[in-house]
C-alpha cells in the first residue's frame, strides 16, 4: 500500500487504549502501554511518499510507527510529535525499512530512541535528517543484539547513535532547520535556512526527483531532508530571482531585484561612480529564463532633502542599461553599460544575501 501527499495530524478525540496482547507493539514487549500497535502500524508492505506526521500524541501507544514488514519513507516529515512514556520511540521497527530525503525532527522519543531496533530490524537511511527528537536518534534492543541502520550517506544527524559514516554523513550541532509548513505545496515540510549544512549534502544517486511539494530538486545534488531549498539548483522560477545580492569582496554596494508581474522585475544598483561618489540607479526589464535585461536605466539627480523629510528637484536621468545573469539560487553576475564616464561598463559577480521568507528559490 502507498500513502502519498498525505498530511497526518491528531484526531479531535484522543486515541483510547487498546486491549492486552502478546504482540504489544512489537516482538511481544510487555512494556509497550496500554495501547497494542503504534498510531501507524504496519504488518505488511506500505510506502510513505510526501507524507507529513506531525503533532500526534502517542504516549498512550507503544510508539508512533510500528513496523514489522517493509516501510519505505521518501520525502517524509516526521516533526513534533509527543511519546513522553519513558518506553515510546517514534519508530519501532522489527522489519525493515527504507529512509530517503526525510526529516525526523522534535519529536519527544523517550529514552528508547527516535527509531527503536528489535531483531530482525534492518534500516537503510540516506539523504535524511534526523535531529532535534528526545532521545537518541537510533538505539537498539537491549535483549537482541541489532546492527545500527545502514548509512547509504548524505545524512544529517546531531549525535553519533546511528554510527553514520558513509559520504557526507554530518554530524551537527545546528541543522538550521526552518518554519514547518506547506511552503506551496500540499505537504507540509520543515524548511531549510539559508546556511543550513544539509543545502546540496545529499548524495545524487539516492536523490528523488522532488522534495516533498514537488519542487525539483537538484541535478549534481539534492539537499537532505524532505525540502529541497531552492526547488532544484538551477531550476530558477521567475520569482526565484527576488532577493538582496552583493559582492563581499566589494563592500558597500547592493542589487536587489523585486519580480513585479509575470515577466517583469525591478533591478537597483546602490553603487559608487568612477570619483567615489554614492550612487544608486534603478530601472524595470524583462525576464527572460534566468536572467533580467533593463535597457533603461535612470539616475536621480539635483534633490535637495529639506527640513521634515520633503524631497524636491530630483531628475530621473538616463543612465544607460544593466543585464543580470542569476544562474541559480546563490549566485548572480551583474554586466553594466552607462554612456556616462562617470561609471562606464563592466561586469560585478554577485553572492545572494537575502531571501524572501516562504520563498527562496522555489517554483
Amino acid at each position: 500500500m502507498s500513502l502519498r501527499n498525505l498530511n497526518l495530524v491528531p484526531t479531535p478525540t484522543p486515541i483510547p487504549p487498546g486491549p492486552g496482547s502478546d504482540n504489544c507493539g512489537f516482538n511481544g514487549h510487555s512494556w509497550c502501554g496500554p495501547s497494542d500497535f503504534g498510531v501507524v502500524e504496519n504488518d505488511g508492505d506500505l510506502a510513505l511518499d510526501s507524507v507529513s506526521l506531525s503533532g500526534v500524541p502517542y504516549d498512550t501507544a507503544g510508539s508512533l510507527i510500528s513496523n514489522t514488514g517493509t516501510l519505505t519513507m521518501r520525502n517524509t516529515s516526521i516533526v513534533d510529535n509527543d511519546g513522553k512514556q519513558e518506553f515510546s520511540p517514534t519508530i519501532a521497527n522489527a522489519g525493515h525499512i527504507e529512509i530517503f530525503n526525510s526529516t525526523i525532527s522534535g519529536n519527544a522519543a523517550g529514552n528508547t530512541g527516535m527509531i527503536y531496533g528489535d531483531a530482525p530490524a534492518t534500516e537503510i537511511i540516506a539523504n535524511s535528517i534526523l535531529v532535534q527528537n528526545g532521545g537518541p536518534n537510533c538505539h537498539s534492543s537491549t535483549v537482541y543484539t541489532v546492527p545500527p541502520p545502514t548509512s547509504l550517506g548524505g545524512n544529517v544527524t546531531d549525535d553519533t547513535s546511528c554510527a553514520f559514516a558513509a559520504a557526507h554523513d554530518r554530524l551537527v550541532a545546528n541543522a538550521g532547520l526552518g518554519v514547518f509548513g506547506t511552503h506551496g505545496g500540499l505537504t507540509a515540510s520543515v524548511a531549510l535556512s539559508a546556511d543550513s549544512p544539509a543545502i546540496a549534502n545529499g548524495l545524487i544517486a539516492n536523490c528523488e526527483g522532488a522534495d516533498a511539494r514537488g519542487a525539483a530538486r537538484g541535478r549534481t545534488a539534492c539537499d537532505s531532508g524532505a525540502y529541497e531549498f531552492g526547488g532544484g539548483q538551477g531550476q530558477l522560477a521567475l520569482s526565484g530571482a527576488s532577493g538582496l545580492y552583493f559582492n563581499p569582496q566589494n563592500n558597500g554596494h547592493y542589487v536587489t531585484v523585486q519580480r513585479v508581474a509575470d515577466d517583469r522585475a525591478l533591478v537597483i544598483w546602490n553603487t559608487f561612480d568612477e570619483a567615489g561618489n554614492s550612487t544608486w540607479v534603478y530601472g524595470v526589464g524583462a525576464i527572460d529564463g534566468g536572467h533580467i535585461h533593463v535597457d533603461q536605466v535612470a539616475e536621480n539627480l539635483g534633490g535637495v532633502l529639506r527640513p521634515g523629510g520633503a524631497v524636491d528637484g530630483a531628475t530621473p536621468t538616463l543612465w544607460g542599461s544593466l543585464d543580470l545573469a542569476v544562474g541559480n539560487c546563490r549566485s548572480a553576475t551583474l554586466n553594466y553599460n552607462s554612456p556616462s564616464p562617470r561609471f562606464g561598463s563592466g561586469s560585478v559577480n554577485l553572492q545572494r544575501l537575502t531571501y524572501i521568507t516562504d520563498l527562496d528559490c522555489s517554483p
